[in-house]
C-alpha cells in the first residue's frame, strides 16, 4: 500500500476519548468485507497512477484513515466508484437519488468513505458519522479603526470615485 501518505502514529481514539474499540456496531465489523464509495477528489482521495489495481491505487487522507480503521477494527474493503460518477443528489422531477447516495440506499456500497457534505435532504436518507474535518470559508479584511462611522459603506470606494459618480449623476439628470 501507499507509504507516502498520511502518517498516523498515535492510537485510534474513539468517541468518549477511549482507545478501546467500543462494543456494539464497531465489533460487528471484525471479519466483514465492506464496499466503500469513492470519487477521485484530491487531496482527500485520488488515484495516484493508472498502472495499478485495487485499493493500492488510491491515495490521500481518506484512504489512509480507512486503512488505519481496517487494521484497528479488523475489516477488509474495496473502493467502488459510483456507476454514474456522481456524489449524490435528489432529482425533484423523478423523486430519485443518484450517485453514491443511491448506491448506499440500494446496497451496492456499504458506506461512503470520503469527505461528504451534509444537508437536510441527505440526512433524511443517510446516517452521518462525526466529522473528521471542518472546513469553513470566510472573508477576512483588515479593519480600518476601532470607531465606526455612520458612513462606513462609503469607504469601499475612494473619494475620486465617489466624486465621479456624483458628477455623472448631475450630468445625466
Amino acid at each position: 500500500h501507499n507509504t507516502s501518505g498520511l502518517k498516523i502514529t498515535g492510537e485510534t481514539t474513539f468517541l468518549g476519548s477511549s482507545d478501546h474499540v467500543p462494543s456494539g456496531v464497531a465489533n460487528d465489523l471484525n471479519g466483514r468485507h465492506l464496499h466503500l464509495g469513492a470519487l477521485n477528489e484530491g487531496p482527500f482521495m485520488y488515484v495516484a497512477t493508472d498502472k495499478c489495481e485495487g485499493n493500492d491505487c488510491w491515495t490521500g487522507i481518506c484512504p489512509d484513515i480507512v486503512r488505519r480503521l481496517s487494521e484497528d477494527l479488523g475489516f477488509t474493503y474495496n473502493f467502488l466508484l459510483p456507476l454514474d460518477g456522481k456524489w449524490g443528489g435528489f432529482n425533484e422531477t423523478t423523486e430519485m437519488w443518484d450517485g453514491m447516495v443511491e448506491e448506499v440506499m440500494t446496497g451496492r456500497i456499504d458506506m461512503i468513505a470520503m469527505h461528504f457534505s451534509t444537508n437536510s435532504a441527505r440526512k433524511e436518507v443517510l446516517d452521518f458519522s462525526s466529522a473528521f474535518m471542518d472546513s469553513r470559508i470566510a472573508a477576512v479584511v483588515l479593519g480600518e479603526s476601532e470607531t465606526r462611522s455612520s458612513f462606513f459603506f462609503l469607504s469601499s470606494l475612494n473619494a475620486g470615485v465617489w466624486l465621479s459618480v456624483l458628477a455623472a449623476n448631475i450630468l445625466i439628470t
